[in-house]
């Protein structure tokens, strides 16, 4: 089997020899919760035989970014089964008896949710709409490699049901276990989702935390150039509306032609994302499309006040399009 680059198969080493087993199947599970929880294979290598060898060598690591905001218990799981003598991994009863799979059936596991994830949120949704859907065009073309790693597990961890995106319950659930409340929950979640209802995506999560050192005059080009869909060397109003196609109606972009008049070229297109954009996703306060000022590290927008453009409807509720079914009133 393939992940990206990389080839990678979940058999033990003893299943290449008579007389194995059932603890091989403990090891395959050991595999698949290994990349479950890091995006990433134990065993990497570009072919079969090059994987069969790491794996006879029997050693992995747990040490890179992309595990940093695992549990220790849910790796205590993944080391326990990645045993390389049969006789000191457990069995599949065994593994079902782990505390981190206790935890998860008595519903005690809380959606893990990185430290600098929160900060990082609140800070993207002070952004204008126009400022948002340019992170999302370097968000697209970012590639998915190393530098990233720990974002893209991040994400894999809060997409809990595997749909490729996380959807709002998810995501008020991983919020609220960190204290915030539902209606700012709904204002992030409509901030980060970028018009779509089903849920936040990968390029718009990455889009959201991306560090602010990802932010080069190269990469905003690029995004100014997917932005200019007339390839006229400018935006315009209906250029950038028919870039967003679908999410035009969800995204404010007036305020970019409000400042910079209605052709607006490179050079003020990157001046005008850079000015009050000072520390997205990386510390400090970024702000929105008017003076600076921004959030302090970890503190709270003054409300729902901060954030006009995804103001909630007046009963303070999410959209019903975002609800779970047990919100949404019958009859």
């Amino acid at each position: 089997m393939e992940n990206g680059n990389s080839v990678w198969h979940p058999a033990a080493a003893e299943t290449a020899r008579r007389g194995y087993s059932e603890k091989v199947d403990s090891w395959s599970l050991g595999v698949l919760a290994y990349m479950l929880l890091s995006g990433r294979p134990p065993f990497p290598g570009s072919n079969d035989s090059a994987v069969m060898e790491r794996v006879k060598v029997g050693k992995f690591s747990l040490a890179s970014d992309a595990w940093s905001e695992v549990s220790d218990v849910a790796k205590s799981f993944v080391r326990a089964l990645l045993v390389y003598n049969p006789d000191k991994r457990l069995s599949p009863e065994e593994a079902l008896g782990h505390p981190w799979l206790e935890a998860a059936r008595e519903g005690s596991l809380q959606t893990p949710l990185p430290v600098d994830v929160l900060p990082s949120l609140r800070r993207f949704a002070l952004l204008g709409g126009w400022k948002r859907a340019a992170m999302e065009a370097v968000a697209f073309r970012m590639p998915d490699d190393e530098q990233i790693a720990h974002l893209r597990a991040a994400f894999q961890r809060l997409d809990i049901h595997n749909n490729g995106y996380v959807c709002y319950g998810d995501f008020e659930k991983a919020l609220g276990g960190v204290g915030v409340a539902r209606e700012e929950a709904t204002t992030l979640f409509l901030a980060s989702a970028l018009g779509h209802e089903d849920g936040i995506h990968w390029s718009n999560f990455l889009a959201a935390v991306l560090p602010r050192s990802f932010l080069t005059r190269e990469r905003l080009r690029q995004a100014f150039d997917a932005l200019d869909v007339r390839n006229e060397g400018v935006l315009t109003h209906a250029a950038f509306t028919q870039a967003l196609a679908d999410d035009a109606t969800e995204v404010n972009i007036e305020g970019l032609f409000a400042n910079l008049g209605p052709r607006v070229d490179f050079e003020a297109f990157f001046g005008e994302f850079m000015r009050d954009t000072p520390q997205l996703g990386s510390g400090g306060g970024g702000g929105g499309d008017g003076g600076g000022g921004g959030t302090p590290e970890g503190a709270q927008p003054a409300g729902a006040g901060a954030l006009p453009p995804l103001a909630l409807p007046s009963t303070g509720q999410p959209p019903l399009s975002l609800r779970s079914p047990a919100d949404v009133p019958s009859g």
